[in-house]
């Protein structure tokens, strides 16, 4: 019985290594193709960028102004114990 304990044991050891090898693999393959599309992907900020940009902010109206507020939240809000 010790004996069998003791094979089952080995085998498991060398499955849970070949799984973490393969793992491993798996991990730089994919660690290959992120540093292969970031070095190949360049953000261009030409003629086209800056006026889409500007279509943008038209689009989202004039700019908020600058000021100072005061929030009052009512004690009812918060459901905390502390």
């Amino acid at each position: 019985m010790n004996k069998k304990r003791k094979e089952l044991i080995k085998k498991l050891k060398s499955l849970k290594q070949e799984v973490n090898n393969n793992l491993e693999k798996r991990i730089q393959k994919q660690q290959k193709r992120k540093e292969k599309f970031y070095k190949n992907h360049k953000v261009i900020y030409d003629e086209i960028y800056w006026q889409g940009l500007q279509m943008l902010d038209n689009d989202a109206g004039e700019p908020i102004k600058e000021e100072k507020f005061t929030c009052l939240i009512s004690d009812e809000f918060w459901r905390t114990t502390t």
